[in-house]
């Protein structure tokens, strides 16, 4: 429960580095593109490449880790070590089920965010709500964190990704079948898929610690630095082939930038945005059937930690 709290404020963060890109890209866009679109998003995005590098090499220098109490072990060479880890995260069937969670959703869920813009200037013929569509989600996020954390805690993480996923799923479905064009009944359909993928972020990474556990339960190794070094580097990983699938997709579809498109454009892009987050739901939400650990078999895990790690009293028996 306290991971879930801890992944709450980090999504919450999070949730404000979106609504200040949302806000402010436009802006940018418009100011440094001085009328050349694809410029503009060029620039913009080199912007926020610089300022991310630099908060980062902030807190770097800023971040102090704790004094060491123990003496550090002797490291194995680094390739021993790595082999190891993946030998063992094969092994660890929890651990590979978040980590497919995440690249099918971070690969399949955000096709619908990356297709706001084209949808709202091309389908919708209303470019100057697209930052509103945009917002929503954090929005959402910022807001509903603290519901997931609750229910997650009163049920446990697995169901409260379930909800979330079929909240998120009738979205979708709704968004595709949508037959209106009205701006309002569009924006309804998104805070309905927000409210649903408020949950991925907070639950995913309050799971990923606790698969660590279950490594170290079973094999009595503890790995969380590559854990979470991999899944982060997995999810950016994945993010970019986010980015080349939707140029190839949009290049299938027909789309050709600032003009009239097509009505086979206009419906692939919608498909686009509402059937591939779909299917990315609805795979996360199989992956994660049989996932094991709630707060029961937690406590069993932590158990067997301590069972394993108490030093045996060489005059028990005599």
């Amino acid at each position: 429960n306290e991971r879930s709290q801890l992944a709450g404020f980090r999504m919450m963060g999070a949730a404000s580095g979106v609504l200040t890109v949302a806000m402010l890209t436009p802006l940018v866009v418009k100011n440094l593109g001085q009328g050349d679109e694809g410029r503009g998003y060029v620039l913009a995005a080199m912007a926020a490449g610089i300022l991310a590098v630099l908060i980062f090499a902030f807190v770097v220098s800023v971040m102090r880790e704790p004094e060491e109490t123990e003496a550090a072990p002797t490291p194995e060479p680094m390739w021993n070590d790595v082999g190891a880890f993946f030998s063992q995260f094969a092994q660890n069937g929890p651990l590979v089920r978040v980590f497919l969670v995440i690249i099918a959703v971070s690969i399949a869920v955000t096709m619908f965010s990356k297709n706001v813009l084209y949808y709202f200037k091309y389908v919708l013929e209303a470019p100057e709500s697209a930052t509103l569509a945009l917002v929503t989600p954090a929005l959402a996020m910022l807001v509903l964190v603290p519901v997931w954390v609750f229910i997650a805690s009163k049920t446990s993480k697995r169901a409260a990704w379930m909800m979330g996923s079929m909240i998120s799923a009738l979205g979708y479905l709704a968004f595709y079948f949508n037959p209106s064009k009205d701006v309002s009944v569009v924006m309804a359909i998104i805070m309905v898929i927000s409210v649903g993928g408020s949950s991925f972020g907070v639950l995913f990474w309050s799971m990923l610690p606790d698969t660590v556990e279950w490594g170290e339960a079973h094999h009595g190794v503890r790995h969380e630095a590559k854990v979470f070094g991999f899944a982060s580097f997995a999810q950016k990983a994945a993010l970019g082939v986010n980015a080349l699938l939707l140029g190839l997709m949009l290049d299938g579809v027909g789309y050709k930038a600032n003009q009239a498109q097509s009505v086979q454009t206009l419906d692939g892009i919608t498909a686009m945005m509402s059937l591939i987050p779909l299917l990315g739901v609805l795979a996360s939400m199989a992956l994660l059937w049989k996932y094991p650990i709630d707060a029961k078999r937690h406590a069993e895990l932590r158990q067997q930690i301590a069972a394993r790690n108490t030093p045996t009293n060489p005059l028990q028996g005599h």
